[in-house]
């Protein structure tokens, strides 16, 4: 068997002149493949990345600050312990509860409004020098809005030890800063107005107590008046008192006068002596006094009257009224004294907001994290990289 020629060019010839294939070319069009594909997903998305972030990616700092929400005991006699014992609640869920509302709040369109009069987070985030990618867009609806705020503005609550921290990104240390102070102060504005409204309704109540009691003392005071003037008695107990001793005094002389004729008859003098009938028509006009007197203390009621008018029946409906007068005063003075304990714990703050952790000027950015996108970058260009030569060289071999 004869070797095969070589052409001029020094390629082996077959028998009828054609070039025969060499091992070496498609090792050469699989070292180019693998180079074009590394240029692909490695090299030129890690340039177009590079560029991005050093030339036209803007840094992002944040400035930070944390709270927790604070509650006073309360001293009001009906709630003994805190603002947070109004419905049987556990001091630290409605601490808890307080914490969840500042964070809900700061993630709300209504601190997105409150916030137009202090500092314009729009111009804030949309000057033409910063990350044309994102930076926030002045046209846009507020939903989209609200969104790009909620990435922006962060807040995180733990729930074990109720504090509260809130990350506030922009494009410059001072504008993160200054938003944060904002927030900070708006929380605080939220808290004190949550502890208001508590105190407010409080004062109302015992506000409406005290009026309630008083209301019920003066509808007692006109009816014990009305009954002094129905009965012509000015002090019922007095006029009783009065009457019993003229009674007293009453049969006291009828005693007297008894035991005069008793002497009388008994000395065997005239039975039907003047004197003895004077002692006589004395002790039955005394005897007649006495039943009227007694009549008007205890008697019934006189012939024609719709009820019984003695003093006794009338001393024992105003002893009554004067019963209903000192509850009823009894009630004031204890309503009287809520208003004025209410009144002092409104004067205080009892839920309050404490920022142990200020905000302050960042020194360095947060993002971009230019070197360590790179490498990701890197990595994930490799990896697609080598599966794609993988699949590739895998296709071939089962083509051939």
């Amino acid at each position: 068997m004869s070797l095969p020629a070589r052409a001029a060019g020094g390629l082996a010839l077959r028998d009828d002149g054609a070039p025969l294939r060499t091992a070496w070319a498609p090792r050469h069009r699989s070292r180019k493949g693998l180079l074009l594909g590394l240029l692909l997903f490695v090299l030129l998305p890690l340039g177009v990345t590079a560029g991005y972030l050093h030339v036209l990616a803007a840094d992002q700092y944040v400035s930070e600050f944390r709270f927790t929400v604070r509650r006073q005991a309360v001293t009001r006699a009906d709630q003994p312990s805190v603002m947070g014992a109004l419905s049987g609640v556990n001091p630290l869920a409605a601490l808890l509860q307080d914490s969840e509302i500042i964070n809900q709040y700061l993630r709300s369109r209504q601190a997105l409004d409150d916030l137009r009069g202090e500092v314009d987070v729009v111009a804030m985030w949309s000057r033409p020098e910063q990350d044309w990618l994102f930076r926030l867009d002045p046209s846009m609806p507020i939903e989209q809005r609200l969104r790009y705020w909620r990435g922006m503005v962060q807040a995180y609550l733990d729930n074990t030890t109720g504090v509260t921290t809130v990350r506030v990104w922009a494009f410059t240390p001072e504008d993160a800063a200054r938003l944060a102070a904002a927030l900070r102060d708006q929380a605080e504005a939220l808290v004190n107005s949550l502890g208001r409204r508590s105190q407010e309704d409080w004062l109302r109540q015992a506000q409406r107590d005290v009026a309630e009691a008083e209301a019920d003392l003066q509808r007692v005071q006109l009816q014990m008046a009305e009954f002094r003037n129905a009965n012509e008695m000015l002090f019922p107990s007095l006029n009783a008192q009065m009457v019993s001793q003229v009674e007293t005094r009453l049969r006291e002389s009828l005693a007297d006068l008894r035991s005069q004729l008793a002497v009388q008859i008994a000395s065997g003098g005239n039975p039907n002596a003047v004197h003895v009938d004077n002692l006589r028509r004395r002790v039955a006009s005394l005897e007649q006094e006495v039943r009227r007197v007694r009549g008007e203390l205890t008697g019934p009621a006189q012939e024609g009257e719709a009820q019984d008018r003695s003093i006794a029946t009338r001393l024992s409906g105003y002893t009554a009224l004067e019963v209903e007068e000192r509850l009823a005063i009894q009630r004031v003075e204890r309503a009287q004294t809520q208003l004025s304990v209410t009144q002092a714990e409104a004067a205080r703050q009892l839920v309050y907001l404490t920022t142990f952790v200020a905000p302050a000027l960042a020194e360095t950015s947060e993002w971009p994290r230019r070197w360590l996108i790179l490498l990701q970058v890197a990595a994930g260009g490799v990896v697609l990289w080598l599966l794609v030569g993988f699949a590739l060289r895998s296709i071939r071999e089962h083509a051939a």
